[in-house]
């Protein structure tokens, strides 16, 4: 079985000969030519983990690479194509599904690159209800916007003379970021319904 690697990142920091080093599968790499930036002799030695490397100039939007793939996969059965970048994996998924390649399929990849049909998916087909944040630096994004300056002061006016408190804040990961404090029962609705329409 092979695995064609289609990526428009550096060897450097997307090394996959170190990470697919113990598999048994054929590796065939698709790359811009400008990648292949390891210097000598570790460059020949990574080129060397692969059964056949394909470059072009550029890959942005260049079908070239995806016909490659293609007739890479009537030589001999693919196990797997792999395409990180966003750029990527539509034509990926698309080629998946024509190939039958298991993996993400062309939907699921718009679905992720068009993120109104992300949130309908979410709420819609997996009736998520939560707050939906793309990733830390959209909370960091979030934190740095007036409305959460302004939520806060509301927030720290409310608390002074209360003593039964709840904290609000926001995760993403491994990012918390605390808004403030708003008294139990004072404000939070109204808190609620602004984090809503800025998360939402």
């Amino acid at each position: 079985m092979a695995i064609a690697i289609l990526t428009r990142w550096s060897m450097t920091y997307w090394p996959y000969h170190e990470w697919l080093a113990d598999s048994t599968d054929e590796l065939h790499l698709f790359t811009a030519a400008a990648k292949l930036d390891l210097p000598e002799p570790e460059r020949e030695r990574a080129l060397a983990r692969y059964a056949s490397v394909h470059t072009y100039d550029n890959l942005e939007r260049n079908a070239r690479a995806l016909l490659d793939i293609a007739d890479l996969a009537r030589q001999k059965p693919l196990k797997a194509l792999v395409a990180q970048a966003e750029w990527d994996i539509g034509w990926a998924g698309g080629l998946r599904d024509r190939l039958r390649i298991r993996g993400q399929d062309q939907a699921s990849a718009l679905a992720y690159k068009n993120k109104l049909m992300m949130k309908e998916h979410l709420r819609g087909s997996w009736g998520f209800k939560g707050y939906v944040v793309s990733d830390c630096d959209a909370v960091t994004d979030i934190a740095d916007d007036s409305w959460v300056r302004e939520l806060r002061q509301r927030a720290d006016a409310l608390e002074q003379g209360k003593t039964q408190l709840e904290s609000v804040a926001i995760l993403s990961g491994s990012t918390s970021m605390r808004v403030g404090t708003v008294p139990v029962g004072l404000g939070s609705a109204e808190l609620d319904a602004a984090l809503g329409r800025a998360l939402s």
